[in-house]
């Protein structure tokens, strides 16, 4: 669950929004209108005459015809003026969703929009996204995160942080050692822990179309008596090690016989790192041997 940051934790980074983006876009948007203001200056500075004559002209193989140097001058201008009001809409949504920052703690994250301020431990994170979006979608390269607790929303973080990859990183490696022992717990009490997937075509096609935070999701689950997918119960000990051929890509379990039991794009599986780490150490314990 969330909870308000403990008096004694420090935050051992903080992890903010770039500025270049939204100081680009302002830039663009007074150019827009500095050139709007510029085209109506030049219009009024024309003599009557030669804005009241009509024009023809040759656009894209279509003759224009009656046309004034007036209407062209205001056609100019409104056009300029269109472009920097739908910018400036841009730049908006821009603002308001790079404000806030996210700290890191030793056993959680904060982020802060605004007034809000939201501690999560990373024990209390049932599903960790890794996902690609942008022009690095196609080629998988992950650039964004997104966490939440159980039937909790999704919380976002994305490659315009400064240090992005270094906070990745570290929300991974702390997600598996302060996640792992308690569901450890949990399947030496007898009971099943679940972990949600996105199949293979609906994966493909966020990477394609976006739309990253909205998804259906399948679930498979481990125990004390084995891996449980689509319904059937396989033993440890009939499974092999996991192949994680880059699992960026691809990550599948076969059976002992070379049945495939599971296979999915690496971050299809949500909390990944988290089911690797768990599934293994239950697999080589059911083989009896140290791992």
């Amino acid at each position: 669950m969330s909870s308000n940051v403990p008096s004694s934790s420090q935050a051992l980074a903080v992890f903010r929004y770039g500025r270049f983006g939204p100081i680009f876009l302002a830039i663009f948007v007074l150019t827009l209108l500095a050139t709007a203001g510029f085209v109506v200056y030049l219009g009024s500075t024309l003599p009557e005459d030669v804005l009241g004559e009509a024009v023809s002209f040759d656009f894209r193989g279509t003759d224009v015809n009656g046309v004034t140097g007036r209407s062209l001058f205001w056609g100019s201008a409104a056009f300029l003026v269109l472009l920097a009001i739908i910018m400036s809409l841009v730049l908006m949504s821009v603002i308001k969703r790079r404000r806030g920052h996210f700290e890191l703690h030793p056993e959680g994250i904060v982020r802060q929009s605004g007034a809000e301020r939201l501690y999560t431990r990373f024990a209390d994170i049932g599903d960790l996204y890794l996902f690609a979006s942008g022009q690095t979608a196609v080629a998988g390269l992950i650039n964004n995160f997104a966490y939440r607790v159980e039937g909790g929303d999704w919380i976002k973080a994305s490659f315009e942080l400064k240090g992005f990859q270094d906070l990745l990183l570290e929300m991974r490696k702390r997600h598996v050692e302060h996640r792992c022992p308690p569901m450890h717990a949990r399947i030496g009490n007898g009971e099943r822990v679940i972990f949600r997937y996105i199949d293979g075509a609906q994966f493909l096609k966020k990477r394609v179309i976006g739309n990253f935070m909205r998804m259906k999701t399948q679930e498979l689950s481990l125990s004390g008596e084995g891996l449980s997918v689509d319904g059937k119960l396989w033993p440890y000990a009939q499974l092999q090690a996991l192949d994680q051929n880059d699992w960026i890509e691809r990550l599948a379990i076969k059976a002992s016989d070379g049945t495939t039991v599971f296979s999915c794009f690496g971050p299809a599986l949500l909390s990944t790192d988290v089911f690797i780490e768990i599934f293994e150490d239950l697999r080589v314990a059911a083989m009896g041997a140290p791992r």
